[in-house]
C-alpha cells in the first residue's frame, strides 16, 4: 500500500512572533539588517494518514484523527529591506533552532505507527507524533504596502 494522506481540515490555532532588528546603516527601516526572532505556533486539526498494524504483519489501514502541535522557534536572520514608492520589499535568510511537540488524539489503534513513505514527504515529517529539536532555516521574501 502507498502512503495516503489528506489536506488538514478545520485548522484552529495561534501564532505569535517577536523580532528585534538592528539596521546596519542609519537609514532604518531601509537597508541591511540583522535580527533575532522568537516564534510560537499552536495548532489543532483533523488529519488522515496510513498506519502499519502491529497485530497483523504487513497490514496497513487509513485513520482519521486529531493532531495537536506546538512549535517553539528561535532564529537569527540577516536581511535587506527596500521601499519603492509605497511598496516595501524585505528579503531574509536565517538559521535557528525549533522544538516540535506533536501529539495524536482519537486514533483507532494508538500503538500502531504511521506508514513511512518511500521518499521524504513534508506532510509525513510535520505530522508524525514526536517531541524533538530540529534546525530551522527561514528564507523569505515579503512584499508589503506602506500606509
Amino acid at each position: 500500500m502507498t502512503y495516503k494522506n489528506e489536506t488538514p481540515a478545520n485548522i484552529k490555532g495561534l501564532r505569535l512572533s517577536l523580532e528585534e532588528r538592528l539596521y546596519l546603516k542609519k537609514s532604518a527601516p531601509i537597508g541591511p539588517y540583522m535580527s533575532l526572532e522568537i516564534d510560537f505556533l499552536k495548532s489543532q486539526y483533523r488529519h488522515s494518514s496510513s498506519f502499519v498494524s502491529k497485530l497483523k504483519e504487513d497490514s496497513t489501514y487509513n485513520d482519521v484523527f486529531n493532531i495537536k502541535k506546538y512549535l517553539y522557534t528561535l532564529n537569527y536572520k540577516i536581511g535587506y529591506q527596500k521601499n519603492l514608492n509605497r511598496v516595501s520589499f524585505d528579503i531574509y535568510v536565517g538559521l535557528g533552532l525549533r522544538y516540535r511537540n506533536v501529539t495524536h488524539f482519537n486514533r483507532m489503534h494508538p500503538e500502531d505507527e504511521m506508514l513511512t513513505p518511500r521518499h521524504p514527504i513534508i506532510d509525513y515529517i510535520s505530522n508524525r507524533e514526536d517531541k524533538n529539536w530540529t534546525i530551522s532555516i527561514p528564507l523569505n521574501l515579503k512584499i508589503g504596502w506602506l500606509f
